[in-house]
């Protein structure tokens, strides 16, 4: 595979979103500061959309990657050689999560309930689905590295994706595929169908992440992904013109509770608007939104580490005098969790991600020339 060059403003985008459902996940630890974060806007309560964004994104870029290796067809060879570059891409810093997790939690849950029965968040069943991220899709209920649940999705849906670039050989079914694709995942959240069975801040959230209906999610999203990329160079000049109300009309979308779920028809728009106009793709570029794109995937990974170890034992300190914290408080606590997460990230990105990635490089390549 010949490297392509990175699209700066993609990755610039995915690291404001990452940092986006890092705050997001933060302050779910306070429900009632929750509320008060409601009553200003709506807009810190929507971190869900930022998975949909990563979703689109992901077929996009597996294309923009990996479509000349298989525009001849899938064979054998090609398939294994991509799913073991995932591997590489994906497993070290999953393991390394889900092993620090597990070593910090089981004294406290071992012979208890949640470590013991199936339906338990930390059960022993739940953390070898974990293991082979198999826990999106067919765990009915958040397991230990929670957000790690759109990473199992799209882990199943890399199996598929060479298969998936027929879509990209007719237009017209790409736009069918992106149009019709969005639509069926709002009908999902406006009819809370696959809704999550954990209430957060007081609500249902309408957005599954758990079992076959949040693998339909990821599917639909990622086959608009695909698509996208298969309609990239139709619309030219009108992109640009249109990019800055749509970057706005999403935002817009995320301000209010009942318009919010309708922002998802707008995410395969916005990733070719990011691309195209120069206000908004330089205003992704810079050397902070950059750094954020870099360690994207570690802080996305590991920032619930940071709630659990860290913000939720602050918050049972703050109210063991049985006292409620104030809101100045709780603002100093999730920032500071903020602001280790972004640390814990990048050392994560620096010495697990990147080691990682070679170390399993290596090992494929010492097993290729020994079967050669």
């Amino acid at each position: 595979m010949i490297a392509r060059q990175r699209i700066h403003s993609l990755d610039g985008l995915r690291g404001v979103l990452a940092l986006f459902v890092c705050i997001y996940h933060l302050t779910n630890s306070f429900p009632e500061f929750k509320q008060t974060l409601r009553g200003w806007t709506a807009l810190l309560d929507q971190g869900w959309v930022a998975v949909d964004v990563f979703f689109v994104l992901s077929g996009f870029v597996m294309c923009y990657v990996y479509e000349k290796d298989f525009r001849d067809g899938v064979n054998w060879p090609k398939w294994l050689n991509f799913m073991l570059a995932r591997v590489a891409r994906l497993y070290p810093v999953h393991l390394a999560t889900f092993a620090i997790l597990f070593l910090f939690l089981i004294p406290f849950i071992y012979n208890t309930p949640r470590f013991l029965d199936d339906a338990g968040r930390y059960s022993w069943s739940s953390a070898i689905a974990s293991i082979f991220m198999l826990q999106g899709p067919w765990v009915d209920h958040r397991t230990w590295n929670y957000p790690s649940w759109s990473i199992s999705v799209e882990w199943h849906l890399y199996v598929l994706f060479p298969f998936m670039l027929v879509l990209i050989r007719n237009r017209m079914a790409c736009f069918g595929v992106v149009l019709g694709g969005t639509i069926l995942v709002l009908i999902v959240y406006l009819t809370g169908f696959g809704a999550e069975a954990v209430v957060t801040g007081g609500d249902w959230e309408p957005y599954p992440t758990n079992g076959p209906v949040a693998l339909l999610r990821g599917l639909l999203l990622f086959s608009a992904g695909i698509a996208v990329y298969g309609i990239r160079d139709i619309a030219g000049p009108a992109l640009n013109i249109v990019a800055l109300p749509v970057v706005f009309g999403f935002v817009g979308l995320l301000l209010f509770e009942p318009t919010a779920p309708f922002s998802v028809l707008l995410v395969p728009v916005l990733i070719l608007c990011v691309m195209t106009n120069p206000l908004v793709s330089d205003g992704l570029s810079g050397r902070i939104q950059l750094f954020l794109g870099k360690i994207s995937y570690s802080l996305y990974m590991t920032h619930a580490l940071v709630q659990i170890i860290f913000v939720n034992r602050v918050k049972d300190y703050l109210q063991a005098g049985g006292g409620v914290p104030s809101d100045l408080a709780i603002t100093v606590v999730i920032l500071a969790g903020v602001a280790l997460s972004i640390v814990f990230g990048y050392l994560m990105y620096r010495y697990v991600e990147l080691g990682g990635r070679q170390f399993v490089r290596r090992l494929i390549d010492r097993s290729a020339l020994a079967s050669a």
